[in-house]
């Protein structure tokens, strides 16, 4: 009855771990988009087996045997883990992507001189943060 959901959890699970694991290892990872696509595939065809679970009704799980019970509970369990873990990992990426844009903002207005502290006469000190030129190349 359950065997679908299952077998959809784990891979959902193996994935992310996979994920994880390469995204531990390297910041760069080739074929994360795929990764990303591939998660989210999984994910739409996991709410479909609890939609069709739920059109059987709203008791199917007290319908399962004890076994089925115990393996979809520690199925989604270690999915939940898993998940997680992806979602740190991932959020720390977009973190370090994020640091490390800013930083190249605050390079380029240093070397621009288009950033800085202002002294004004009456005492106070103010930032000045002005954009950087935008300069098109190109033929007409």
């Amino acid at each position: 009855m359950i065997a679908a959901l299952l077998d959809i959890a784990r891979s959902l699970a193996q994935i992310m771990d996979d994920e994880t694991a390469q995204l531990a290892q390297t910041a760069r990872l080739g074929d994360h988009a795929a990764l990303g696509q591939a998660k989210q595939v999984l994910a739409g065809q996991l709410e479909a087996e609890f939609v069709k679970l739920d059109a059987l009704g709203p008791d199917w799980p007290n319908r399962l045997s004890g076994d089925e019970q115990a393996d979809l509970a520690t199925t989604i369990g270690e999915l939940i883990a898993v998940a997680e873990v992806n979602a740190a990992m991932l959020q720390r990426q977009l973190d370090l992507s994020s640091d490390l844009l800013a930083a190249l903002t605050r390079e380029a207005r240093r070397a621009s001189g288009r950033g800085g502290i202002v002294y004004a006469a009456s005492g106070t000190l103010s930032t000045a943060e002005g954009a950087g030129p935008i300069a098109l190349n190109r033929t007409l």
